[in-house]
């Protein structure tokens, strides 16, 4: 059975859909078969894949129009694709009884053909945040080191201690992990320092730092490490998803 990863922040901006293309394709180049689902109505994961006007996506699904559609986009790696028409699926399913475990149902028909999951959360704290929250195992933050960037995330804990405590006992806040990291900025540094003096044992140890290439890669439909090999951002995201996969005990491909 996969072990379901929710990659959330409230606050948009922060590398969230970058982390999570990126984190799960680095997870499946070491052999893990992955698959991402794009919870995010600006679908942004999905274009960054290549995928354009997608005849199923995870709205149909979620409506119950059809099972989990799938795009392979390289070996061991898959996406369910995301549609603006997701934002609307509060409305939908407005008279749904338990239409917070909606997800959860459906990911129980596939989770034993992956060894990861990986929801791509929206920028939100509705309906289909609290259903990617109510299917996972773990939650990961990524948080850019600025001025309030402590809001979005304490949001993030509240709402994780109210899904933790009312319908998923189960879920862990696993991990924050910096992104757009430039440590020659006093702000950022002091502001990642201030954060991680708070939460010492969430912080992990793998900063994303800045880089070009990381805001270039999904422009031609490509993660970080199929589109240049020698950027940081390959070394950074490499270090980033091992830790992770420790902290999972998803071991058996790690040196």
């Amino acid at each position: 059975m996969a072990t379901i990863i929710s990659i959330l922040n409230q606050k948009g901006g922060v590398g969230k859909t970058t982390s999570s293309m990126n984190v799960g394709s680095w997870m499946s180049i070491l052999g893990y078969k992955v698959l991402i689902i794009d919870l995010d109505p600006q679908a942004n994961l999905t274009a960054a894949f290549g995928i354009k006007d997608p005849e199923y996506t995870i709205y149909g699904t979620l409506l119950n129009e059809y099972p989990f559609k799938a795009f392979e986009v390289e070996k061991n790696i898959s996406i369910v694709a995301s549609t603006p028409a997701l934002s609307g699926l509060e409305r939908s399913l407005a008279n749904e009884i338990d239409k917070e475990f909606i997800l959860q149902e459906k990911l129980k028909t596939i989770s034993n053909n992956f060894d990861v999951i990986i929801l791509d959360c929206p920028p939100s704290l509705g309906l289909i945040t609290i259903n990617a929250l109510v299917a996972s195992n773990s939650v990961y933050t990524p948080l850019e080191a600025q001025l309030f960037s402590t809001d979005g995330l304490n949001k993030v804990f509240e709402m994780i201690h109210k899904i933790k405590n009312r319908l998923n006992p189960s879920l862990q806040l696993k991990g924050i992990f910096f992104t757009r990291y430039d440590k020659r900025k006093i702000l950022k540094r002091d502001i990642m320092e201030s954060i991680s003096e708070e939460y010492p044992d969430l912080i992990l140890h793998s900063n994303i730092r800045e880089n070009i290439s990381l805001s270039e890669a999904p422009h031609v439909g490509k993660d970080i490490f199929r589109y240049d090999h020698d950027a940081i951002g390959c070394v950074d995201y490499s270090k980033l998803t091992e830790e992770i996969l420790r902290r999972e005990n998803l071991t058996q491909y790690l040196n």
